[in-house]
């Protein structure tokens, strides 16, 4: 009998394991389970549910100019509001502070924004082949990475990012937000000429698709960039590292696991001594096969490509939406933090004159 590979980390079962059948000694992940998901990856059944997503304005994780932005003012303007709700004559030193506050962090909101919409407008756009080291930005199609499996947390889609809202109607009939989050997973960027890795989690994230409905007096939201969309992104491209390495174990680990899905075959190609299985030592071989071929095939495309975060600090950004359609969110952005900024400034002036 064939000992089982784990789909995930590559590890060859051995007989002395004392783990469930059912689960990896090395990793402790369900081999049918991780299996069903990496095979709905494999066979692009991101096509089984229906696409009802919307255009909406642009939302995202870590948006620093957006959603970041305007947190930061409400909790300001809660504490401000709540200082005169208290307090009927404030310090005119504290309203000072308050209106310095917004001065300063209203000019560094509407800096963020000019930079996000110049590295969206100014840095050329590169094909994966042609990609220079260093700061670039790309254009191709969201692909599933082999070893990670994401799906959205209320549709069920096949994605690589998400946003998720789930509300309830209170005793007001009001909808009340009672579960959220964010999501993402490493995923390929790939266009014609080839694919590289990209780390969602890490990056800006910038999405206006959402699909959005009621049901049994609860509200559903989900933004995501699922598996197919197109997408661009910005980011400091390198060819190697840490994250390329560990891409390419799990590409080999999955390559191995989805092959022994027929014992026969698998035996048929790997069992060296002819006894009838294929032994660890055997395993080890056929790892290293893989991994070589893998490697020719990766030195051939030019090394295993990454895209992340940028040294000195210029914005990682991943972005479904058009580049149009971003770069006017950015210009808006931009009058609002400016607007904000001249307002703040002109109380300001007033108060110190």
């Amino acid at each position: 009998m064939n000992p089982r590979v784990c789909p995930k980390c590559g590890y060859a079962r051995k007989p002395a394991d004392t783990a469930p059948t059912w689960q990896c000694p090395s990793c402790g992940i369900a081999y049918n389970k991780f299996q069903a998901e990496a095979a709905t990856q494999a066979a692009g059944q991101s096509a089984a549910v229906p696409d009802l997503r919307q255009t909406r304005l642009a939302t995202g994780q870590r948006d620093q100019p957006g959603s970041t932005a305007f947190l930061f003012y409400g909790v300001a303007l809660s504490i401000v509001f709540l200082v005169v709700i208290y307090t009927p004559f404030p310090p005119l030193g504290s309203l000072k502070w308050a209106l310095a506050i917004f001065v300063v962090s209203s000019f560094l909101f509407w800096l963020s924004a000019i930079q996000r919409k110049r590295a969206i407008e100014d840095v050329p756009t590169s094909t994966v082949a042609a990609a220079a080291q260093g700061y670039v930005e790309l254009r191709g199609t969201a692909e599933a990475a082999p070893g990670y499996s994401l799906r959205g947390r209320l549709t069920g889609a096949p994605c690589v990012w998400c946003q998720f809202s789930l509300k309830e109607r209170n005793n007001q009939g009001e909808y009340e937000e009672t579960e959220g989050g964010l999501l993402g997973v490493p995923f390929l960027l790939r266009d014609k000429t080839g694919e590289c890795l990209v780390n969602a989690s890490q990056a800006e994230v910038v999405c206006n698709r959402c699909q959005q409905w009621n049901e049994d007096g609860r509200g559903f939201e989900e933004w995501s960039i699922r598996v197919g969309d197109p997408v661009y992104a910005v980011g400091f491209f390198m060819t190697g590292g840490t994250d390329a390495d560990s891409h390419l174990h799990l590409k080999v680990a999955y390559q191995l696991a989805s092959e022994q899905r027929n014992p026969a075959a698998f035996a048929t190609r790997y069992d060296t001594n002819r006894d009838g299985k294929v032994d660890v030592r055997e395993v080890a071989v056929a790892r290293e096969t893989k991994r070589r071929q893998e490697e020719r095939r990766l030195v051939h495309q030019g090394g295993v490509n990454v895209l992340g975060l940028s040294p000195d600090g210029r914005p990682f950004l991943v972005v479904s939406a058009g580049q149009e359609r971003i770069s006017t969110h950015y210009v808006l952005l931009a009058a609002v933090h400016l607007g904000i900024f001249f307002i703040s400034l002109g109380m300001l002036a007033l108060l110190l004159v």
